[in-house]
């Protein structure tokens, strides 16, 4: 982070690391917040644009709770990942802006699947107006800041003729929404073969009933069975109807022969005839 912009937006340093040897001499301090980068970056398009927004997702870093996940010899400072965006504006009025920033928020759980932020005043960042900023909540959790860039940060930061809102959250503290237990099956490596039978049951017979005696297991050769059709008529004796079912029959390990496929459909029949009392229409 450049030294000017750390100075003009966070105020204090204590608790960021700072390099030994920075690549210049305005550039020591590790970023431990992407506000102070944005707020040069406002700086930077306000020569060409008088209205633009933007936005960052980034790693931070702050000088505490270090660990040594991959070498006992070496200590890594805590990691977090932060998401920050600006507003800026010379036209529009400031309630406008914050308007505009607070409803991306209130929006943005319901696109990212996330649970929903809620906004308080409790601590005012550093760097906001004294009356236009709330902190952002997850639950009891404060994740994040929301507010009006205060009018001597900008100035200290160069920025000349605009409004700026901005905000920053720790990605690391939001809570996706509890899925649903999704599950699939992997698509077939050998053929699968569709298999129609249509057996005469009692009328009162229910699909329920019926679907329940077929033996569909992962491991056996009948993969699926659905209901296909149901008749009744005048080649239909009293008291019965004809139904119509789809077997769908394959195996994991082999392409099976017809007389393996008839053997799997007999084999159902032969079920439903036990169970059910079901007989192989003819007619």
């Amino acid at each position: 982070m450049n030294d000017v912009f750390v100075n003009a937006v966070m105020q204090d340093t204590t608790g960021m690391l700072k390099l030994s040897t920075p690549p210049a001499p305005d550039l020591s301090y590790i970023r431990s917040s992407l506000l102070p980068n944005m707020c040069e970056a406002v700086v930077k398009n306000e020569r060409y644009f008088n209205e633009f927004s933007m936005f960052e997702e980034a790693q931070v870093f702050t000088d505490s709770d270090y660990t040594s996940p991959y070498d006992a010899t070496e200590s890594l400072p805590k990691q977090r990942r932060n998401i920050a965006g600006s507003i800026a504006s010379a036209t529009k009025k400031v309630n406008d802006l914050f308007r505009e920033l607070k409803g991306f928020l209130e929006y943005m759980p319901r696109y990212t699947h996330m649970e929903g932020f809620t906004f308080k005043k409790d601590v005012k960042p550093v760097w906001a107006d004294n009356v236009v900023w709330q902190n952002i909540y997850v639950g009891d959790v404060k994740v994040g800041d929301l507010g009006l860039v205060a009018k001597k940060v900008t100035m200290d930061c160069g920025i000349k003729n605009l409004s700026v809102m901005v905000f920053e959250m720790d990605t690391t503290l939001l809570k996706p929404l509890i899925s649903r237990t999704n599950k699939f099956t992997h698509l077939a490596e050998y053929p699968e073969t569709d298999y129609d039978i249509s057996m005469l049951f009692d009328s009162s017979a229910t699909w329920e009933e019926i679907k329940s005696v077929i033996a569909v297991k992962e491991a056996g050769p009948v993969k699926n069975a659905s209901f296909v059709d149901e008749y009744r008529g005048k080649q239909i004796p009293a008291g019965k109807k004809s139904v119509t079912i789809r077997l769908t029959i394959g195996s994991k390990e082999k392409t099976l022969t017809s007389d393996e496929i008839e053997s799997a459909a007999n084999s159902v029949m032969k079920q439903l005839s036990k169970r059910m009392g079901a007989e192989l229409r003819t007619q």
